[in-house]
């Protein structure tokens, strides 16, 4: 079952603290509806489920973890919507679905256009 974990090894801290000081436009703007509908949430949280993450070193990194919604909000560029990207997006959002966790998967361009309402509404707020 994957769960929110705090990265221990060097590289996984560093690349997760480069995705939080270097968000998209995208994830910035969600970031501000976020504060402004005051929902807490944390950026770029870590995932992985011990079986898994032993085995194979498979962990996930969340743009926004809403925890109390158990909700992760993806901002995707358009190499999520292609190829390998397609593939592994669908495995990992089996994973959290499983896990009982939703996962919102938004488009850089639709990010922009979202309300407050209508991201509560997604949230299910």
């Amino acid at each position: 079952m994957l769960i929110p974990i705090t990265p221990h090894s060097k590289h996984l801290k560093s690349f997760q603290r480069k995705l939080r000081r270097n968000p998209t436009p995208a994830e910035e703007y969600i970031t501000e509806l976020l504060h402004e509908c005051k929902i807490p949430f944390r950026r770029q949280q870590c995932f992985a489920d011990m079986w898994l993450t032993m085995y194979t070193g498979t962990f996930y990194i969340a743009d926004f973890w809403l925890r109390g919604h158990k909700v992760i909000i993806e901002c995707d560029g358009w190499q999520h919507y292609i190829g390998e990207g397609l593939k592994q997006d669908k495995v990992r959002d089996k994973h959290f679905r499983d896990a009982g966790i939703r996962t919102i998967r938004l488009k850089n361009k639709v990010a922009f256009g979202l309300t407050k309402r209508r991201l509560l509404s997604l949230i299910g707020n």
